[in-house]
């Protein structure tokens, strides 16, 4: 093989390496990059219409005194799923977007918590729907990141029901004589983190039939902007001690 057929290959697999980890790896959301302004944001959203709140929330996790700023798409679709997306901007710098999957079916679900029959088939419902779900967002982080185990996790939601499922098997007996409290044990949570160069994902499921408490939410940060931001708000903190 000639030197300049050796020198070609060897660009080729240098471009097709780089295209592959820009690909595996995109920075932002909804093609928003990391850092764009607020304006910039509108006008790669076009027609999608950005709403800014005004009002701080009740669990702030960022001091009053950081310029941070959240507008939202009041109606988002991710992976197939109606959702509310809220995007952050620090110094008018998009940071994070956080989306808030819409489960609010799963409340209105006509069944009887006094007949284990009919408790068992909400649990179903609940129990098929998330699972579907849980594997379409998999589904899409592989797609956009590639195939990457979680660098941390409380419990994979992907099996975020092992141990209610483990439970309910083990004390399946009881509770066709007590329904109401199978309807109480309907409860999970789980949590996952992955991190890339310059992007941090985090997708987390918190369940709790009784309370109406159905939280699927994907977060979407920037490695870069929330580590300046993270000494910000050390040095808020620790001001005047």
């Amino acid at each position: 093989m000639s030197k300049a057929i050796k020198t070609l290959l060897v660009v080729f697999l240098f471009c097709s390496l780089c295209f592959s980890q820009r690909e595996l790896n995109p920075d932002g959301y909804r093609g928003i990059a990391w850092g764009s302004s607020v304006a910039e944001a509108q006008a790669i959203l076009q027609e999608v219409p950005l709403t800014q709140l005004t009002a701080r929330p009740r669990t702030a996790s960022f001091p009053a005194e950081l310029n941070i700023a959240r507008y939202q798409i009041l109606r988002d679709t991710v992976a197939g799923y109606p959702a509310r997306t809220t995007l952050y901007f620090f110094d008018d710098q998009f940071f994070q977007a956080v989306v808030d999957f819409d489960f609010s079916r799963f409340t209105r679900f006509d069944f009887n918590f006094n007949v284990f029959i009919s408790v068992e088939r909400y649990f179903n419902y609940i129990r098929t729907n998330t699972l579907n779900f849980v594997a379409d967002i998999y589904t899409l982080l592989t797609e956009r990141y590639g195939r990457r185990q979680p660098v941390f996790r409380t419990l994979d939601p992907r099996y975020t029901f092992v141990a209610l499922d483990n439970y309910l098997a083990q004390e399946r007996w009881n509770l066709r004589y007590n329904p109401s409290e199978f309807y109480r044990a309907i409860q999970t949570q789980s949590f996952a983190q992955w991190r890339f160069p310059r992007t941090e994902v985090r997708f987390s499921i918190a369940i709790n039939a009784a309370d109406k408490r159905f939280e699927y939410v994907l977060s979407l940060a920037s490695t870069d902007l929330m580590g300046q931001i993270e000494r910000d708000i050390t040095n808020v903190r620790t001001r005047g001690l």
